[in-house]
C-alpha cells in the first residue's frame, strides 16, 4: 500500500504490488538510482563549469566560434574532463552498491 496505489484505487483502478512485477520494478529502480545520483553529479558539474575561464569563450568568439553547440564542443566539454572522470568513477562505484536498494524494494 503506497500513495500511488491509493490514488489509483481512488480513481477506480485495481491495486497492484508494483515491486513484485518484474516489468515495472526495473523502471522504479532506475528512477531511484537517478534520484540518488543527480544531486552529487550536478554539484560536481557546476563546480567544473565555474572553473572554466571566461577568457576562453571570449577568445573563441574572436576566432569565429559563434554557435553555442560549437562553444560547448570546443571549450566547455574538454574543460569538464576532470569532472567527467570523477562523475563516471563515482557512478560506477555506486552502481555496485545497488543491492541494498533492490533487496529492500523487492523483499517478499
Amino acid at each position: 500500500m503506497g500513495w500511488f496505489n491509493l490514488i489509483l484505487a481512488g480513481l477506480g483502478f485495481p491495486m497492484r504490488d508494483w515491486m513484485k512485477d518484474g516489468n515495472v520494478a526495473l523502471y522504479f529502480l532506475v528512477i531511484i538510482g537517478v534520484w540518488q545520483a543527480i544531486g552529487l553529479n550536478m554539484v560536481l558539474y557546476v563546480a567544473g563549469l565555474r572553473t572554466t575561464p571566461r577568457d576562453l569563450y571570449e577568445a573563441a568568439s574572436i576566432d569565429g566560434v559563434d554557435s553555442a553547440l560549437e562553444r560547448f564542443q570546443r571549450i566547455t566539454w574538454p574543460m569538464l574532463g576532470a569532472a567527467n572522470v570523477f562523475v563516471v568513477t563515482i557512478t560506477m562505484i555506486r552502481s555496485f552498491k545497488v543491492f541494498d536498494t533492490v533487496q529492500v524494494l523487492t523483499l517478499q
